[in-house]
């Protein structure tokens, strides 16, 4: 609920796979935004369709010494029943090297299937299989399969997965020829401030722009979490219930589903006439967090944040200085150091009522956003 925006990018790099453009869809979130939750929908999902697609799932949090690549050869070709003997290609090269001698020994046709036979050969080398050769047989065969029928590779925390995996997937799309119908949707945790991104988001960023797609996992707002609170309560909320898990949870889906635990806990959902809502006399405090990762950044900085975290989810450098009492280009120079080290996204410039030019910001992770609201009402 609340990720139609994400689904509809997805289902548009489908249709690209689908019609030969092999395509890597990266999606990133936060921990708690619901990354699984959005990739099992995936794989279970009509945009999906088994008789149409063949598709292989792998969780590397689950095995994370995993690769990827070799791991989908296995489940969706024939990879693995040459594999004793060598690979495919060592079975092909030695009944290339029997051929003449048992053609040649058919009477009267021999001749003319051994010429066949070495017309055939000499035309596959200028054709270009050479080169194709150099490629793993892994890789080989999933594009070959791919090139037969679409297939999808899920990747669920791909942020996991080694340089030398990453590097794979990377070759794995970027050699495919156009017309082979291969999908590749990786699901990754967004680093830490300061923290490098995954091998995984560098190996998408060297493939060219149209095979590529990246899905950013945002919070969820309001609206999608009152549909959230109705699904599962099976009836109407209040408006003082959404406003209480929106701000324990910040939109959060991990953290919706522990709001409503607590409050079922301690007995402050209410069921009345016009629905669900919150004992007024009821005090479930919020659960406990983890300091606010705020990265290698200073006091003036920090207090910056904590002072922005109150505002709306997207804010401008000149409301905010105006709210401090700070000179602008003071307040610009601590949100732009932030947003270096990936605490807050820097979204568009915009004008102020003034008519000023100003920059626009947001919190890349939800959870920095509420730890920082909780500090300052603590």
């Amino acid at each position: 609920m609340g990720r139609e925006l994400e689904m509809e990018a997805v289902r548009g790099a489908i249709a690209s796979a689908s019609a030969g453009t092999p395509t890597i869809v990266l999606i990133e979130g936060e921990g708690g935004a619901g990354r699984t939750a959005l990739l099992n929908t995936l794989e279970t999902s009509p945009m999906l369709p088994r008789r149409r697609i063949r598709t292989h799932r792998i969780d590397l949090a689950a095995m994370p010494a995993v690769d990827p690549v070799e791991h989908a050869a296995l489940h969706l070709t024939r990879y693995g029943r040459f594999t004793k003997i060598g690979g495919r290609r060592r079975l092909h090269a030695a009944i290339r090297r029997l051929t003449p001698d048992w053609i040649g020994a058919i009477p009267v046709w021999g001749d003319i299937l051994a010429a066949v036979t070495s017309t055939a050969e000499a035309l596959r080398r200028r054709r270009g299989s050479v080169p194709a050769a150099t490629l793993p047989e892994d890789i080989a065969e999933l594009q070959r399969v791919a090139r037969q029928r679409a297939a999808a590779l899920l990747v669920d925390d791909a942020h996991l997965a080694t340089r030398a995996a990453s590097e794979r997937l990377h070759r794995l799309l970027a050699t495919a020829e156009m017309g082979t119908r291969l999908l590749v949707i990786a699901t990754y945790r967004a680093a830490s401030p300061g923290a490098p991104l995954p091998d995984i988001c560098h190996a998408a960023a060297a493939l060219p722009a149209e095979r590529r797609v990246t899905i950013a996992m945002r919070p969820l707002g309001v609206g999608a979490v009152q549909q959230y609170l109705e699904a599962t309560l099976e009836g109407p909320v209040a408006a003082s219930l959404v406003d209480d898990v929106l701000a324990a949870s910040y939109g959060l889906p991990s953290g919706m589903l522990r709001r409503l635990d607590s409050l079922r806990g301690r007995g402050a959902l209410v069921r009345g006439a016009n629905g669900w809502s919150m004992d007024a006399s009821a005090d479930v405090p919020v659960e406990a967090e983890t300091e606010p990762d705020l990265g290698p950044l200073g006091v003036d900085v920090a207090e910056t944040l904590a002072f922005a975290a109150r505002l709306t989810d997207e804010f401008d450098t000149a409301t905010l200085a105006r709210e401090l009492g700070r000179d602008e280009l003071w307040v610009e120079d601590r949100l732009a150091a932030a947003a270096r080290v990936g605490v807050l996204q820097l979204v568009d410039g915009a004008r102020d009522i003034a008519g000023d030019i100003t920059s626009i910001y947001r919190f890349a992770r939800g959870s920095t956003r509420a730890a920082l609201r909780r500090l300052n009402r603590s």
